[in-house]
């Protein structure tokens, strides 16, 4: 069952009043997605960048990306390519929210604070709700140091947004590589914070495990089955719907698995997001061994699953081939969804 982390009441109240400044300040109104900027922690050695929504209009708040993952997410974004799956962003997002909702977006969590400090608004965006988005996980409750700096950056996200109206090159760097940050001074009380142009730190590159075959074992089964001129689609899509049995809810993947002539489903399973390598080569196994059929071809539209199962799957004399689309896959998991009454990825 997820945990609700506890918040003294006081920190609450100084994130909302900072939220109801923010709204009352509408910094949207003259602040797009792209101005950036890197709000330093006081308590731990990590930068967040913050980034106003509600230029267009549909959604107002603030993200606040963590770290130099967050920093890399925000450039995936906003590349010069085709656009991200939205649910693989998910995946990846590691950030603090503050976004004005209807009071009908808002979980019992939210309403038991509201209800404890008297707070009571009108309207389609009147609402902030707090959320904590970590990578693979669901969004969750704000944790005691994520609320003081969530206050944090929008009390300094304000400042910037005063200063950014009567100076709109503020945020221009004189180097691409350099990100405006704001610094809290070191002893200071109340902390006093500066401004510095500073180089990011680069991102830590994912590291996928090596996914080693048992040749000898495989051999045997391979011994029984036929290799036929197939192409199979293999894909791991993220199931929308949070699990709760853990301290925070996650999203489970399912390990999808189609026949491209036959769109027959060969499996349809649900994966732990946080263990599926270790388990995907001893689940391709097991479906050669109940078909008794090896295909040619294996295609693949994940960049994870081709960096985990090319080399193995060409020890197993299967070729994998990075593709575009799986039309059996995809058309299958939209039935799914349409099933489970929920959206399409």
């Amino acid at each position: 069952m997820s945990v609700v982390p506890k918040v003294p009441i006081e920190q609450w109240a100084a994130l909302i009043d900072a939220a109801e400044d923010f709204q009352d300040l509408a910094p949207w109104e003259w602040m797009t997605g792209n101005e950036i900027f890197a709000v330093m922690n006081n308590e731990r050695p990590q930068a967040g960048y913050c980034c106003v929504m509600g230029n267009l209009g549909e959604v107002f708040g603030l993200v606040v990306y963590m770290g130099s993952e967050g920093l890399a997410l925000i450039e995936e974004m906003f590349a010069d390519e085709a656009p991200p799956n939205p649910m693989d962003i998910l995946l990846k997002t590691n950030c603090l929210k503050l976004e004005f909702v209807g009071a009908q977006d808002l979980e019992k969590e939210d309403k038991a604070v509201f209800k404890k400090l008297g707070l009571k608004y009108k309207g389609a965006h009147a609402w902030p709700l707090f959320r904590s988005h970590r990578p693979g996980d669901a969004p969750w409750c704000l944790e005691d140091w994520e609320v003081r700096f969530l206050t944090t950056c929008l009390q300094q996200t304000m400042e910037m947004a005063s200063r950014l109206k009567k100076n709109p090159d503020l945020l221009v760097p004189s180097d691409d590589s350099q990100f405006f940050f704001r610094l809290p001074e070191p002893n200071s009380n109340p902390v006093e914070w500066s401004d510095k142009w500073l180089v990011p730190e680069p991102a830590q590159k994912k590291e996928l495990p090596k996914l080693i075959l048992d040749e000898i074992q495989f051999a045997a089964e391979k011994a029984k089955v036929k290799h036929i001129d197939l192409v199979w689609e293999m894909d791991l899509l993220v199931l929308p719907m949070p699990i709760d049995d853990r301290d925070r809810p996650y999203f489970m993947r399912t390990f999808m698995v189609a026949d491209q002539k036959s769109r027959y489903m060969l499996a349809a399973e649900p994966m732990d997001p946080f263990e599926y390598p270790s388990l995907l080569l001893s689940r391709i196994v097991k479906i050669i061994a109940i078909t008794r059929i090896m295909p040619k071809t294996i295609h693949f539209c994940s960049a994870d699953l081709r960096s985990l199962l090319t080399e193995p799957l060409q020890k197993m004399g299967i070729e994998a081939r990075f593709v575009n689309e799986l039309p059996v896959i995809n058309e299958a998991f939209a039935g799914m969804m349409d099933f489970l009454g929920k959206p399409d990825r």
